[in-house]
């Protein structure tokens, strides 16, 4: 899009900050910086950033879903980047993952965040009706700044690890870890298996972020990996969907995975949930887990365990659906004889029958 290739200069008193699209200048002295880490990083979220930058040169369907990357600077100092890139495949919805790179507070830092998100908001699809970020609960400044923004805290969830440690992992894993119950089984996430997870995934969901989302069946397909799956089960006319595991990107931009399960808590998970995230362990030891804050029930299994909560996610989000909805509203400014025209007689009256005399 043409506004993500300007550079946006942000006055500040005493420093000089910008805005603009990443690029590979601003690798260079990384190290001086302390970010020396980060450069491989960089480097590929540029290669991906030049392949989203594809879409705006000729019309039609996008071509990719790679995401958009704009970086705030500080007298030159990289200090900030967002991803920008579709939520969904019909891409009315965005989602933002803000990175803070240089540590501790710098000069202007909450002007500087406020102008990196307006110009990544500006910078989205023109389809765009909706965005969603994540961030972390802590983060008070950020918090204060989307919010500054209009967006909403639309679901809280918390994030799990087994452990602090490899041997806390390894303590956390059960010697002899149970199998899944005789009428389940595990089976990958595809195109075959997505529509029987879609109404978990919906009952997560509040009607006021299934709305702001716009998500789709399919949309779960993006989410599938080799840690993902359902738990389907036979209810005696099929196969039923009682929990499943997909990938979520963390606030930091890490990935997760996910849990899902039915509103109603079935008897079955006590046995089958401890199978599944044993296996989850013995693939990937350090994976964070991401569970829905207010599932009680959820929270003591893991508990128990042997999981440890880390820390709490909200996710945010900002539409413009109500502002269309209003616009198509019939407009209050006739006159009071239009609007009771309608209730006029359109004949002259009928003559009120007489009795007579009796």
């Amino acid at each position: 899009m043409k506004s993500l290739l300007l550079s946006v200069p942000v006055e500040s008193s005493g420093s000089s900050l910008r805005v603009e699209p990443l690029r590979a200048a601003h690798l260079h002295g990384l190290q001086s910086e302390g970010l020396g880490d980060c450069l491989p990083r960089l480097q590929g979220l540029l290669l991906r950033s030049l392949v989203a930058r594809l879409d705006g040169l000729w019309p039609g369907e996008p071509i990719t879903r790679q995401p958009r990357v704009l970086v705030a600077l500080e007298q030159g100092i990289l200090r900030a980047l967002v991803q920008v890139r579709p939520y969904n495949r019909q891409r009315s919805c965005w989602l933002l993952s803000l990175e803070e790179l240089s540590p501790g507070q710098w000069v202007g830092r909450r002007q500087l965040l406020k102008a990196l998100l307006q110009q990544a908001l500006l910078g989205t699809d023109v389809h765009s009706r909706s965005w969603v970020i994540r961030c972390d609960s802590s983060c008070d400044e950020q918090l204060d700044v989307l919010r500054e923004l209009g967006f909403q805290p639309l679901k809280t969830q918390r994030i799990w690890q087994a452990g602090n440690g490899e041997a806390s992992q390894a303590a956390a894993l059960p010697r002899t870890p149970t199998s899944l119950p005789t009428s389940c089984q595990w089976s990958a996430l595809n195109r075959r298996t997505a529509p029987l997870l879609w109404p978990l995934e919906q009952a997560a969901c509040s009607s006021h972020l299934r709305q702001i989302i716009d998500r789709r069946c399919s949309d779960l397909l993006d989410q599938s990996g080799r840690d993902t799956g359902v738990l389907l089960c036979d209810s005696g006319e099929g196969a039923v969907a009682i929990a499943g595991l997909v990938r979520q990107e963390l606030a930091d931009g890490s990935s997760g995975i996910e849990l899902l399960r039915d509103v109603a808590w079935d008897g079955r998970l006590r046995q089958a949930l401890p199978a599944l995230l044993h296996q989850l362990l013995t693939q990937r030891p350090g994976v964070a887990l991401v569970t829905d804050q207010a599932d009680s029930a959820l929270t003591q299994l893991l508990n128990t365990g042997g999981w440890q909560p880390v820390r709490e996610e909200l996710l945010l989000g900002r539409s413009l659906w109500r502002q269309h909805g209003r616009s198509r509203a019939v407009p209050l400014t006739h006159s009071l004889d239009t609007m009771l025209g309608r209730l006029q007689p359109q004949h002259p009256p009928l003559p009120t029958p007489s009795l007579g005399r009796r």
